[in-house]
């Protein structure tokens, strides 16, 4: 026959059990919700550092950002310099001569940018479209002693006359730390 305590202690057993499984997927639910969130807090924080750095192919000089490639290569084009005749030329040990011509609708520019020997340093060279603040052109590193002779653009200029700044850093030889830097005002006249 039907022994009326027997089932109902193993209806109690039979609850506790059933309770006891509610509370363990409760208690798994809220693990599994406590761990997503701190998954998306966690990819939330990463992004925004990650958002906040420049590219690793950038540097920063000062508040600047340059390209790693020309921070930190010599330019090959660099030549040692010949005190010839400095016609089209730019150098910093005395600022630049206010203004210089180059040919219209090419990229290809005669144009001597000079790090002076006496000069204890690298020296990178950019140009800068005052109107636009656009970079048409930066060099990499050029040695005392040595200059770049003629440029590549980064677009052709059209027929007319440019406001632009030649942007100088400089940085130590053996450690590379940046060294003041100057800024040398400059018309280009595009003929």
């Amino acid at each position: 026959m039907f022994d009326s305590r027997e089932i109902a202690r193993e209806a109690l057993l039979r609850a506790d059990e059933i309770k006891a499984e509610k509370e363990r997927r409760r208690s798994l639910m809220r693990i599994t919700a406590l761990s997503g969130a701190c998954v998306v807090c966690a990819a939330v924080v990463v992004l925004a550092f990650l958002m906040g750095r420049p590219p690793i192919d950038y540097v920063f000089i000062g508040d600047e950002s340059v390209p790693l490639s020309a921070a930190m290569l010599p330019d090959i084009s660099a030549r040692p310099f010949n005190d010839g005749a400095l016609e089209n030329s730019l150098h910093f040990a005395v600022p630049g001569n206010g203004s210089i011509t180059i040919p219209a609708d090419t990229e290809e520019v005669k144009l001597t940018l000079l790090n002076p020997p006496e000069n204890p340093c690298w020296a990178i060279f950019e140009i800068v479209l005052l109107d636009t603040g656009e970079t048409i052109f930066m060099s990499g590193l050029v040695a005392p002693a040595m200059c770049i002779e003629s440029i590549t653009l980064s677009r052709p200029l059209a027929k007319g006359e440019y406001k632009a700044t030649v942007v100088i850093r400089t940085f130590e030889l053996e450690s590379m730390t940046a060294m003041n830097g100057a800024r040398v005002a400059l018309d280009l006249i595009a003929e």
